[in-house]
């Protein structure tokens, strides 16, 4: 159980962010409890996190929320996005949050994104900006032995470098404005993006081959200040969200004309293209199914398996 929302009597929005069971070995033998964590925010910038224990779920929850109402703060908000770059650390942890120009939305997961929902932040469509691919400078990869030993250029993201490894790789974390010149000097061997950045970048220049992998995908998510939101007449919420959707599905036919124009300049510079077959892209799925197991309690299996199924939808209708 993992990411429930509800709404309290008193306006405030509890979130359960995860829910896990914990042991403690007594003189008796060994205890069982679960342990729950929740946020607790007010959807106008105040937020509180606790964390309950205890033998039945629901108790643990009521005594996270209880725990949480106790802990609220307020978080400095600039308009409807944070006022500066923020990292928060703890433990191994680390959680990179950047401002946002208006527009442009926030792109959060697992607990962030109950943060963000409690705070007050709004979610209304996503812009695509497509499935990455793989490039790189030595051959024609086709399944994941062929990315064995490779250095490739991923974000640095747990997950992503995670994925690459299970298939071989060597994921190497570099800042996106030094990835073409990494890739020049031989410092990587390719790297993974989506055509507007491979072409955007120039990548191509440095790189020989490109595999169409559809490994993942990128979007970003248009947000509002629930707060704000809620003030509006009906009718007018109901504007912005048909408004909302409506730039969602033009940014989605301005991306398929774009990435069939930067496909073309790709291939054109000389750049050998090979697109995966079904069998293939199901290889290089079970090469890295111990990703699925590893972050399975970290996204939460719900939405794990909610993500899986609309990954799944969205390569049946390429077909």
């Amino acid at each position: 159980m993992a990411m429930q929302r509800r709404q309290e009597d008193d306006g405030m929005i509890t979130k359960v962010v995860s829910i896990n069971r914990v042991s403690k070995t007594v003189k008796g033998g060994r205890v069982m409890k679960f342990a729950a964590l929740v946020v607790v925010g007010d959807g106008k910038g105040t937020i509180g996190y606790g964390i309950g224990k205890s033998g039945e779920v629901p108790e643990a929850i009521r005594k996270g929320e209880a725990a949480a109402k106790k802990n609220m703060r307020k978080v400095c908000l600039k308009g409807t996005t944070i006022p500066h770059e923020i990292v928060g650390e703890f433990g191994a942890g680390r959680v990179l949050m950047r401002p946002a120009a208006p527009g442009t939305g926030v792109l959060a997961g697992g607990p962030v994104r109950a943060v963000m929902e409690a705070i007050g932040i709004k979610g209304m469509a996503y812009f695509p900006e497509g499935y990455k691919y793989i490039t790189n400078s030595k051959h024609t990869i086709t399944c994941p032995d062929d990315l064995k030993g490779l250095k490739i250029r991923t974000m640095e993201a747990p997950i992503i470098m995670s994925m690459f490894k299970a298939w071989g790789a060597n994921p190497v974390p570099i800042d996106f404005s030094e990835v073409y010149n990494s890739l020049q000097q031989g410092v990587v061997d390719g790297q993974e993006n989506p055509l507007l950045s491979i072409h955007d970048m120039r990548f191509y220049e440095v790189q020989d081959y490109m595999t169409i992998d559809t490994h993942a995908y990128l979007s970003y998510f248009l947000s509002f200040s629930k707060a704000w939101f809620d003030s509006l007449p009906a009718d007018l919420q109901e504007i912005v969200t048909n408004a909302s959707m409506d730039a969602a599905d033009y940014c989605h036919e301005l991306m398929v004309e774009a990435n069939t124009a930067y496909l073309k300049t790709i291939e054109d510079s000389g750049t050998e293209i090979y697109t995966l077959s079904e069998e293939e892209t199901a290889a290089f799925k079970e090469a890295c199914q111990s990703v699925y197991d590893e972050y399975r309690d970290v996204i939460g299996g719900d939405l794990l398996d909610r993500a899986v199924a609309m990954s799944e939808e969205m390569a049946a209708a390429r077909k």
